[in-house]
């Protein structure tokens, strides 16, 4: 396995998570759950959560599309 499809793969991974982050909140009905909060703590957890996902898409996008560059340890894989 090259270190090209091994980055491929876990760029893949990283948007697996944020498909199963987005499904997550239907699933175990996390609206109800966090309706029990103050309105603060509320937002903060909802900033945090889309926080995750707006880092993990960028990684998983970049990991995907420069993964020849990052496996030859060109100026992407440096930065």
């Amino acid at each position: 396995m090259t270190l090209v499809l091994i980055l491929k793969l876990c760029a893949l991974l990283h948007l697996g998570l944020v498909a199963a982050g987005a499904l997550m909140p239907g699933v175990v009905r996390l609206r109800d759950h966090v309706a029990i909060l103050p309105a603060f703590i509320r937002q903060l957890f909802w900033v945090y959560y889309g926080f995750v996902a707006l880092c993990l898409v960028p990684f998983g996008l970049g990991t995907f599309v420069f993964a020849d560059e990052l496996a030859a340890g060109s100026t992407p894989a440096r930065a």
